[in-house]
């Protein structure tokens, strides 16, 4: 499919995309590691772009002293999620039976893990999925539950609960600046990344605070589970996964946007959107990252891992999702499974 540079270039500035605007500014900062150790934390990058452990690799392993594991996972799936709509921060919808099954398998697979404290965002879905799994967890002694508006999902403003073209078209692009570490970038009437990874950081400290606190014995590290969403998590990771320096560049122009959205590729795309494009987090997914909060250390050691789900029946018909000649877009710009 060809896109005319013109017509684009109307639909960036002037129509529901909104991208642009009186956003621009004259330079841009790649989003880093170096970026993200302002908010404590220091990307340990030898095991960043391409861990290669499973879940199952380390579920037995002890935690260092002084080290907490962080669970982060996906909540169950929705019919949000299951007919492709936008699911942001005001859409407040449950879990379908397939989410709540999902939900019982994480539960499952988490058993055993130590953890003090299961924390999740205010959504409905990731509150139920946090339920769950607090019910799978022994009952002394009692894990801490705690629901944070800091891993509530991306807003995508004006998006929300819609599909199309338009949209579509609109995702690709802030998801293409995101990537390229345009951390001003946002959905009409939503949130920019460098919004959306400030309140991540802050809700990741003082949920590992909140753990040291309720430790039972100093030989040993502890566990925490953060049940929150698509775009946050993979926001978080990819900024985690970013280049050690930061670099400034200058901002591409309208015409250069236009044309790499025709083109489909990126504009600028330094490595960590090529290596990242591919990043997915299904419904229930598992990552693990070990983050030493006296020295700011953070290691990703699991993405994305579903072996728990593997056997999963589902529950639900197959409906066909609507039609999205958008999609199209999203899935040449390199960003499948939408962020939701």
């Amino acid at each position: 499919m060809k896109f005319g540079a013109a017509p684009l270039l109307a639909l960036l500035l002037l129509g529901d995309c909104g991208v642009i605007g009186s956003q621009l500014a004259s330079r841009r900062r790649i989003f880093s590691g170096e970026n993200l150790a302002i908010n404590g934390l220091a990307p340990v990058r030898d095991s960043i772009l391409g861990p290669k452990e499973t879940f199952s690799d380390i579920k037995d392993e002890k935690v260092e002293a002084g080290v907490v594991r962080i669970f982060i996972c996906r909540h169950g799936e929705t019919e949000y999620n299951r007919l492709k709509l936008v699911q942001g921060r005001k859409i407040d919808a449950p879990l379908n039976a397939d989410g709540i099954n999902q939900a019982g398998r994480l539960g499952d697979a988490l058993r055993g893990q130590n953890v003090q404290v299961i924390a999740s965002s205010r959504l409905l879905r990731a509150k139920q999925t946090a339920d769950i799994l607090r019910k799978c967890q022994p009952s002394s002694p009692a894990v801490e539950r705690r629901v944070l508006p800091m891993f509530d999902e991306v807003d995508f403003g004006s998006w929300e609960g819609r599909s199309g073209p338009v949209v579509g078209l609109g995702l690709g692009v802030v998801f293409t600046l995101w990537g390229s570490g345009t951390s001003w970038a946002a959905p009409p009437g939503g949130e920019s990344l460098r919004v959306v990874l400030q309140r991540f950081t802050d809700g990741l400290h003082d949920i590992a605070t909140l753990a040291q606190e309720r430790a039972t014995s100093i030989e040993e590290g502890q566990s925490v589970v953060i049940v929150a969403h698509s775009a946050l998590i993979k926001a978080f990771l990819c900024s985690v996964g970013a280049e050690a320096d930061a670099v400034e560049e200058p901002l591409p122009t309208a015409d250069e946007l236009v044309g790499a959205v025709s083109r489909a590729r990126v504009v600028s795309a330094p490595s960590t959107l090529r290596r990242f494009k591919g990043l997915r987090q299904k419904n229930c997914c598992i990552n693990v990252l070990d983050y030493t909060p006296s020295t700011g250390e953070i290691r990703i050691r699991v993405l994305n891992d579903t072996k728990h789900l593997s056997q999963l029946r589902r529950t639900l018909d197959a409906a066909p999702a609507p039609a999205r000649s958008g999609a199209g877009i999203l899935r040449l710009l390199g960003w499948r499974n939408g962020l939701r």
